[in-house]
């Protein structure tokens, strides 16, 4: 199945900015008022503290508006609309669990590939890649 850029992927697109754009100030400050940044050292190449929260903007702004095109039936795939959305927020919930406790890396390995176990059972795959110089790889 090709999906082609329609009006619904453009409207979602400039929602998702939008709310993106909105909620990422209030993570920001929420992290530094918690304490939940990252700290420059040797190893990093930021100057200043950062947010390690950064995901939660991300995935708020993609829900919500998965939500926003649901509700105004404009999001067409729905049986694989769960997976994606499940994968997702599986995945996200592991980097903010992560972020905050710094998991072991062959545990999170084993995670994600249980996550993406799911995802597939649930019908989501990649069956073709677009070269985006031209051609297809299937």
């Amino acid at each position: 199945m090709i999906i082609k850029l329609t009006q619904a992927h453009i409207t979602g697109a400039f929602i998702s900015y939008l709310l993106g754009v909105f909620i990422v100030p209030f993570v920001i400050d929420f992290s530094q008022k918690e304490g939940l940044v990252d700290v420059p050292n040797e190893r990093k190449i930021h100057k200043n503290p950062i947010s390690r929260l950064g995901g939660i903007a991300i995935w708020a702004s993609t829900m919500l508006t998965f939500l926003f095109l649901v509700l105004l039936s404009y999001y067409p795939y729905g049986s694989l609309l769960s997976g994606i959305l499940l994968g997702g927020s599986l995945m996200f919930l592991l980097g903010l669990v992560d972020d905050v406790y710094n998991l072991d890396a062959k545990f999170k390995l084993v995670i994600q590939l249980s996550i993406a176990t799911i995802v597939y059972l649930l019908g989501v795959q990649i069956d073709t890649i677009f070269n985006p110089f031209g051609g297809v790889i299937p």
